[in-house]
């Protein structure tokens, strides 16, 4: 289903597997389902990254609950490389850990710097088994190694 500019989501079970470019709306739609299905952000297990400022220059990632608050952030950017994939990681292990009573799962996103943290990759294997329900959405160019894995 094509939920945005190139973005699309498939379902798998209970599992809905949102992918697409860039600011082509999975976010957005993320959040609208979300609210669609009656989700509170203190009642979902999982977490979501986004960048601050700008992505080149100055800005940095986060990853935050869903009921807001922030486990991680990159250091600002000033054209220089990627962000800190081992403690992006940890702060998404930490997130999935402190809700694992919760029912419901969304994690936005996914991508290749978290695909290269094994706990991470059996942690985030592990809550989507659990889950009732989930929405995750991963990176396009880390959809191939992701997908085997969801």
């Amino acid at each position: 289903m094509r939920i945005g500019i190139g973005a699309r989501a498939e379902e798998r079970g209970r599992l809905t597997l949102v992918t697409g470019p860039i600011r082509s709306g999975k976010s957005t739609w993320v959040r609208g389902e979300m609210a669609r299905r009656g989700w509170r952000g203190d009642e979902v297990r999982g977490f979501r990254t986004y960048w601050m400022g700008d992505r080149g220059m100055g800005g940095h990632l986060e990853l935050a609950t869903w009921d807001g608050r922030v486990l991680w952030q990159s250091p600002a950017r000033h054209g220089g490389g990627p962000p800190d994939g081992e403690g992006l990681a940890d702060a998404a292990l930490r997130a999935l850990e402190e809700g694992a009573r919760r029912e419901n799962l969304a994690i936005d996103e996914l991508g290749v710097l978290e695909a290269g943290n094994e706990a991470l990759r059996a942690a985030v294997r592990e809550a989507c088994a659990k889950a009732a329900s989930g929405i995750v959405v991963v990176q396009e160019r880390a959809l191939g190694v992701w997908r085997e894995m969801l």
